[in-house]
């Protein structure tokens, strides 16, 4: 094997990572965008409201961080790692173009 097919072999490599990097990345944003759970913006000021005064209701305040605060963070997760793949996909491409 020469040079020049490893040369092609190689490149072939990167337009398949490209493509696959920035579709991968497009469906992860969209379906964690998608999945959220819509909460109540105000839980952090209930939340410093139930310590500085009791009749607060915690029930709310404990929904959330049980159940919706984990949820929604795996989610973020997904969608960071979604927008990583496509700076990595959008790189790979400038790399192809100049070199």
């Amino acid at each position: 094997m020469n040079v020049f097919n490893l040369n092609i072999t190689i490149d072939i490599l990167i337009y398949f990572f490209i493509i696959v990097f920035s579709i991968l990345g497009t469906f992860l944003i969209r379906y964690s965008d998608n999945k959220k759970i819509k909460t109540d913006p105000l839980i952090g000021i209930y939340k410093a409201a139930s310590q500085l005064r009791k009749n607060i209701p915690v029930e709310k305040i404990n929904t959330h961080e049980k159940l919706y605060y984990p949820y929604n963070r795996k989610m973020k997760f997904y969608s960071r790692l979604g927008i990583i793949l496509i700076l990595l996909s959008a790189g790979l491409s400038i790399y192809k173009i100049f070199w």
